[in-house]
């Protein structure tokens, strides 16, 4: 709660202005049904935020050695701990390049330490090539400016030299001012300025250069504090014409990979200097190095560096450390880690840097014969695996042994499964607890497959074998013995009935053949002894892209009595898609396929157009809150058509008839919000509808306590647990910044079933005095009426810990997750949840609510926040939802 004197009311108003919404999310444009009727949403369950996973900045994970001159600078902590808050090159054996902005965090404390060669900053992975070394001198540019983003470059001097090895080596600088390539790459952990979240590895962007002219179209004079000037000639834009983020980590390289040979030598063309977390329209900027190869030179000659004459350009750079770059892709077939494969044969099998996180180790608490029995997490509380390891004996497995040790509450094997059999081999495991995926470094989830048809000729399967038999030998090299125990990935080629070559001791479960359900998968040629085995509940894996982003998808589970990974003796698997109608049954009781439900929007039509659903059933497209006022009227429907948008549906004409809807349209400006909204030009950088509720206290101090929305001119809402029976003795509008200290409300209604125990209908209305004149910068926010459908990804507004409004995106979820995650046994309908992505923490100091905007000019508001937790949860913040008690606003507003 913020205490703010009624004269300083001025004051805050003054730096609460402009409330930047930030870029679109795709996921906004997507939509998640309230409740969940289907297992085939694991894309929408758990969206992956960003297209690669990680942190703020989307991109592929960078391979061991790809990039061995990026270094992530580092500020020790009082605990001790480190905090990696910028990224630099390594331009020479104790020299690194960054940019100057980066050389004073936000406490103005100076870096300490550079750390080289470790994709991975926050788990012992990758420790073993790392190398970090402390900064003897920062040396910045003497025309650099904290004020702004010009000149924004700067050396490091290391305390001792680097030792240069294929994990650790220099990159060149590019010293043409002709940038002339099409591609450029940037990498980072994800950080694009202090304070931000990082990416845990190493990620690389693919981005396109962006003329000066394009640039100044977006960075023009005045358009931003930093740049007075506008782009200048020693400055790059980039941007990702795919992907939501343009940018590396701050002073982290903006490079291109030249080749020469089998090889290729990184080139440095840019230092990363700034950047909206930009979308297709907001290009990342950068320092031109060529503009600053002669300051770089004589600063380091000034210090003693051996660079005089020709040491450091194109020629002589690459060939220097030529035998320590990394092979040219087009002679690559794979790679694994820092091992690069270029023989076909090798390529059909690799070394995994760890188990997959969704592969988990049975066990019992007797222990049993069937000690190295896997199975795989498809769900938060559920482990998929064969019936063959859920029981032993009449016993039934009861936990999970590694990664971690998890107690099984229920043991679910298919009923039409024989002991012994290779038929019907599948079984469901339910946890005791729920797991949380967000804050789990062990533990992950893969996706279902559902159909019948396989992606491709091929799919990974997940084995163990002998780490030195299956690392890549060239010639020229020695071998090092290895016997320790790796995880193994193997392309196995999917078999048909007449090429499917089975192992002797598969025979006596099978017989009746291959059947529907089984995959048989392998490749014709064999491995050496102790190479590759497929424990049984290994998965065959893959990856599937659905809305533009990759998902770990399971396609089968292997069965006893494979050898060698399926080389030689192909390897026998229970295809998932033959199962699902069970699994359903088990994980969704009482489930209705969403097709039975839910039609696509049929784009040929809009509201108030005739329409016709399943069965010749005649119907009118309307707006789904004259059709429809819950989920349950909306599954009683039937099957059911979205005219245009998921606003509208296809109603039948005895329900309209019924709700005495025909022909009537309620004119109102809760209505024609989205109407208005679209021909109504607005400052699309603020909030102009957001409110806050302040009640004055005995000591003339005003509490601000919670926010509210305006939706009409004389009308906003709130939550009830916001007012407490009290009306505000001021309402502060963002819109009317300093020229006024609020407006006076007249009084206000809470919804008469609210329940402060359970959070229902958590509603309130206030009307103002007086009619409010809409502008640029005061208008209305639309309130969302799908009453089964919410956005998957939404914004929620809150204020910080510094007084100053903040917008992050959350993930909406299903009404029945809310009801397992929440600490409330009870999770009414008209209450929803939301999660922070990529594990972040939900808790806020004063939320205003979620909103999300499907189209560039509407802003719809999804929910308010209750405050019912105190923070005490920040795994899921609770919303009062909107849709359901649209009806109530307006007939309290006919009302008041």
């Amino acid at each position: 709660m913020t205490n703010l004197k009624i004269s300083c009311t001025i004051v805050l108003w003054s730096c609460l202005l402009n409330i930047a919404f930030g870029q679109p999310h795709e996921g906004e444009s997507q939509m998640l049904p309230d409740e969940r009727m289907t297992l085939d949403d694991c894309h929408l369950r758990f969206y992956n935020f960003w297209p690669f996973g990680g942190g703020g900045a989307g991109g592929f994970p960078a391979r061991s050695n790809e990039f061995a001159h990026m270094g992530a600078i580092g500020w020790i902590q009082a605990d001790g701990s480190m905090k990696w808050q910028c990224g630099g090159t390594l331009i020479w054996d104790n020299f690194v390049m960054t940019a100057a902005h980066c050389v004073v965090d936000s406490n103005n404390q100076k870096p300490q330490v550079v750390r080289f060669g470790d994709l991975n900053l926050y788990t012992t992975d990758g420790d073993e090539t790392a190398q970090q070394i402390e900064i003897a001198e920062i040396i910045r540019h003497p025309l650099h400016r904290y004020a702004s983003h010009y000149h924004d470059i700067a050396l490091l001097r290391l305390k001792e030299s680097v030792q240069i090895n294929p994990s650790v080596c220099p990159a060149c600088l590019w010293t043409s001012d002709e940038v002339r390539f099409t591609k450029l790459e940037a990498t980072g952990w994800g950080s694009t300025g202090f304070g931000e979240n990082v990416s845990p590895i190493l990620l690389k962007m693919t981005l396109s250069p962006v003329t000066e002219s394009e640039c100044r179209d977006v960075y023009g004079n005045n358009t931003h504090r930093k740049l007075k000037s506008g782009i200048q000639g020693h400055q790059i834009c980039a941007w990702d014409e795919k992907a939501d983020t343009c940018e590396g980590d701050s002073g982290g390289p903006l490079q291109v990979k030249l080749m020469h040979g089998m090889r290729v030598t990184p080139f440095v063309v840019g230092v990363t200097s700034f950047g909206f977390p930009c979308g297709r329209s907001t290009p990342g900027v950068y320092t031109r190095v060529s503009t600053y190869f002669d300051w770089i030179k004589q600063t380091m000659v000034e210090r003693r560096a051996p660079v005089a004459g020709d040491i450091l350009n194109s020629t002589m750079c690459t060939l220097r450390y030529a035998e320590l770059r990394d092979f040219y892709d087009g002679v690559v077939t794979s790679r694994n880690g820092s091992n690069v494969e270029l023989n076909v044969f090798l390529r059909h099998i690799n070394v995994a840097r760890s188990r997959p996180g969704y592969m988990v180790r049975l066990g019992w608490q007797n222990g049993s014969e069937l000690d190295n029995c896997y199975g795989i997490l498809v769900d938060d509380e559920y482990v998929l695996t064969l019936a063959s390891c859920a029981q032993v004996n009449g016993t039934k497995v009861d936990r999970i042994v590694e990664p971690r040790n998890l107690k099984l509450s229920q043991v679910h094997i298919h009923p039409r499964y024989s002991e012994g059999s290779s038929y019907f081999n599948v079984a469901l495991l339910k946890l005791e607890n729920l797991l949380n995926f967000q804050n789990s470094w062990d533990l992950s989830m893969t996706c279902m497959w559902h159909a019948y048809n396989l992606p491709g000729k091929a799919l990974t399967a997940v084995g163990f074998g002998r780490t030195d038999l299956n690392e890549p030998l060239y010639p020229g090299n020695s071998l090092e013995l290895d016997p320790s125990i790796g995880v193994i990935e193997s392309e196995n080629t999917i078999q048909n009935r007449s090429t499917c070559r089975l192992p002797p001791k598969n025979i006596p479960r099978m017989e009746h053949g291959l059947a529907h359900e089984h995959l048989c998968t392998g490749n014709d040629f064999f491995l050496v002894p102790d190479a590759c085995e497929l424990p049984p509940g290994t998965p065959l894996k893959g990856t599937e892209w659905r809305n533009d982003r990759p998902y770990s998808m399971v396609f089968a589970i292997n069965q006893p009595g494979s050898r060698d990974c399926g080389f030689g003796e192909h390897a026998l698997s229970t295809r998932l898609y033959d199962h699902l109608e069970w699994m359903r049954l088990v994980m969704l009781p009482g489930y209705r396929s969403l097709d039975e439900v839910l039609q696509y929007v049929e784009k040929d039509l809009s509201e108030g157009e005739e329409c016709e659903l399943a069965g010749e059933k005649a119907g009118k497209c309307v707006p789904v809150a004259k059709c429809v006022d819950n989920w349950s009227e909306f599954s009683a429907l039937g099957s059911m058509l979205f005219c245009s948008s998921l606003e509208t549906i296809c109603c039948p004409n005895d329900v309209i008839a019924r709700r005495n809807v025909v022909e009537q349209h309620v004119e109102s400006e809760i209505r024609e919000c989205p109407a208005l909204m679209r021909g109504f030009k607005h400052d699309s950088l603020s909030v102009g509808s957001l409110a806050i509720l302040a009640f004055e206290t005995e000591d003339s101090y005003y509490e601000l306590e919670c926010f509210g929305a305006l939706i009409s001119k004389q009308f906003l809402v709130t939550t009830a647990s916001c007012l407490y029976n009290r009306i505000p003795d001021a309402i502060l509008l963002q819109g009317l910044g300093n020229e006024n200290n609020g407006v006076e409300p007249l009084s206000f209604v809470q919804h008469e079933n609210y329940d402060p125990e359970t959070g229902s209908f958590d509603i309130a209305l206030v009307k103002l005095k007086n009619e409010l004149t809409w502008s640029s910068a005061v208008y209305p926010v639309c309130l969302w009426m799908n009453q089964t459908h919410t956005p998957l990804v939404t914004r929620q507004i809150f204020l910080n810990s510094k007084d100053k409004f903040e917008a992050e995106h959350l993930l909406s979820m299903y009404n029945t997750d809310c009801q397992r995650y929440h600490p409330e046994s009870a999770f009414p309908r008209t209450r929803m949840c939301a999660r922070a992505p990529g594990g972040l923490n939900n808790c806020k100091t004063m939320a205003a609510g979620i909103l999300a905007a499907p189209d560039k000019d509407v802003s719809y508001l999804i929910g308010m926040e209750q405050d019912d937790d105190g923070c005490v949860n920040t795994t899921l913040i609770s919303f009062m939802r909107i849709a359901p008690l649209v009806g109530w606003i307006e007939n309290q507003i006919k009302k008041m």
